[in-house]
């Protein structure tokens, strides 16, 4: 575990037409486990489809989805406020299984804090990372270092944020 990090978990499954949502966090200033919590919330993706092209608005309406029930956004704040008091920083992770396809094609980079509505994705001291779970034993292979590749692009930057980089205008 990393010292530096609360860690929140906020697993999601499918049962029926809900999904079940289990919290669990870890603290990495003690040995303790303790209990997760459980709740349900019912994701709509149809509401979210037609919000695709307000940015803000679909943020607010997936949080407000995720957050639905009281138990899970009560214990999410709880441990955002343990990090912050300790001056960690929180990891929050959403782990999507294999029963809930559906909930993969959301943008949850567009994420919001339930309460601030400030963006996850791009808060200073929270890192946002979402993972499928598998039920599937195989093991995963990453791909060495030296075959990974990125692309950066950036709109339109000012001319003097060029100048300072020392790249000339395209």
């Amino acid at each position: 575990m990393d010292e530096n990090y609360y860690v929140v978990s906020i697993a999601i499954r499918r049962y029926a037409d809900t999904h079940l949502l289990e919290i669990s966090h870890s603290d990495p200033s003690s040995e303790a486990q303790v209990a997760p919590v459980r709740g349900e919330t019912r994701f709509d993706v149809q509401e979210l489809l037609g919000l695709q092209a307000a940015h803000e608005h679909y943020g607010r309406a997936l949080t407000r989805q995720l957050f639905r029930d009281e138990g899970i956004k009560r214990r999410f704040l709880q441990t955002e406020v343990a990090a912050r008091a300790s001056g960690a920083l929180l990891r929050l992770s959403l782990c999507v299984d294999a029963s809930a396809q559906e909930l993969h094609g959301l943008r949850w980079e567009l994420l919001r804090h339930p309460e601030t509505g400030a963006l996850l994705a791009t808060s200073e001291t929270l890192l946002l990372s979402r993972f499928m779970i598998s039920h599937d034993w195989r093991p995963v292979k990453l791909r060495a270092r030296t075959e990974l590749k990125a692309l950066v692009v950036i709109s339109a930057p000012p001319a003097e944020a060029l100048e300072k980089l020392g790249l000339a205008a395209v």
